[in-house]
C-alpha cells in the first residue's frame, strides 16, 4: 500500500509534465504555422507590387501602398505616395518596353 501512495504522486507528476509539453509544443508549432502564413502573404504582396508596378496599374498600387508611403530613392527628394504614383505614370511613358522578373523572393526569417 505504500508504493501506491509513492508511485500514484510520481504518476500524476509524469502525466502533467508530458500534459505541459505537449501545451508547449502545440504552441510553438501554432506560432511556426502564423509566421509561414504571414511570409506567404508578405510573398504575394510582393508580387502583387511589382506586377502592378510593371503593369502601371496605379489602382493597385493604391490599394497595395499604404496613404503615408514614402519612396527614398537616395538620389533625389523623397517621394509622398502620389508623387510616387506620378513618376510611375511618366515612367510607363518613357519606359514603355521594360521589364522585371522576380528571381528570388525570401521572407523567411528576421
Amino acid at each position: 500500500m505504500k508504493k501506491l501512495h509513492l508511485i500514484l504522486p510520481l504518476a500524476l507528476i509524469l502525466c502533467f509534465m508530458v500534459g505541459c509539453q505537449d501545451k508547449e509544443a502545440m504552441a510553438e508549432l501554432e506560432a511556426m504555422k502564423a509566421q509561414a502564413a504571414v511570409e506567404e502573404q508578405n510573398k504575394t504582396l510582393v508580387k502583387q507590387y511589382y506586377d502592378a508596378f510593371l503593369k502601371g496599374d496605379i489602382e493597385t498600387l493604391k490599394e497595395i501602398l499604404s496613404p503615408e508611403y514614402v519612396w527614398h530613392s537616395g538620389f533625389e527628394p523623397d517621394f509622398s505616395l502620389e508623387e510616387t504614383l506620378e513618376e510611375i505614370k511618366i515612367q510607363m511613358v518613357m519606359y514603355s518596353n521594360r521589364t522585371y522578373s522576380v528571381e528570388d523572393l525570401i521572407a523567411e526569417g528576421g
